[in-house]
């Protein structure tokens, strides 16, 4: 059910999580930055977390927005591991739609990919890998609770989950922009007009107005 990715030092996974980590800026980063050292095989999986001990960020989306980049930290291995994001809105106890997805290939170290998919406060992210070596995650004492079901699905389906405890999380992390135009593109990075829609170029700036007085005319004497 899993392969473990074994034989690495301390010292790496410390400069792993260094790297994982994200200077300041108004973006707002969530989901959880843990380093994926496992993955399920031959079992095609899509894994999200429903709670995710001691991470220190957000796990479900704090506001609406535009991801514009998504994240995954991997121990050193000599491999490219692809993985797809899968952003999923819970529509029931046990549903989640998936209301879009972006492919990445993970190496060894942090990785970061580059992404447009709205979402709303409360979506959550989710991996899907294929096999054989299947969908990362990473072995943390919990108990954590996820979320799983088989393959991997597409935009726009609903599919049913199950949920479980176990001692494991999903290294998938995202970086969520607001979009106060709601058109689809990240405000800080994808759009040079946030308050007009109607396009992402330079807002378009008035021509000035010139007021020219035309001279009085003088009496007739």
């Amino acid at each position: 059910m899993k392969r473990k990715f074994g034989g690495i030092a301390a010292a790496a996974l410390f400069a792993l999580a260094a790297l994982g980590a994200t200077s300041a800026s108004a973006a707002t980063e969530f989901g959880d930055n843990c380093i994926g050292d496992e993955a399920t095989e031959s079992v095609p999986l899509t894994l999200f977390a429903l709670t995710a001990n001691e991470s220190p960020l957000p796990l479900a989306a704090p506001s609406a927005g535009v991801i514009t980049k998504w994240k995954s930290n991997l121990i050193p291995v000599p491999v490219t591991i692809p993985q797809t994001l899968k952003v999923l809105r819970q529509t029931g106890p046990n549903t989640v739609q998936i209301v879009g997805e972006a492919p990445g290939n993970i190496t060894g170290g942090a990785n970061i990919f580059d992404a447009r998919i709205p979402v709303q406060a409360g979506d959550r992210l989710g991996l899907f890998g294929s096999s054989p070596i299947g969908t990362l995650f990473c072995e943390i004492s919990g108990p954590n609770a996820l979320g799983v079901f088989e393959g991997g699905g597409s935009p726009g389906q609903t599919v049913l989950f199950t949920p479980f405890t176990s001692e494991l999380r999903v290294p998938v992390a995202a970086i969520l922009e607001p979009d106060a135009d709601n058109d689809g593109f990240g405000d800080e990075t994808q759009d040079l007009c946030p308050s007009d829609a109607n396009t992402v170029k330079a807002c378009r700036v008035p021509p000035e107005t010139t007021i020219t007085k035309k001279p009085k005319k003088k009496d007739a004497k």
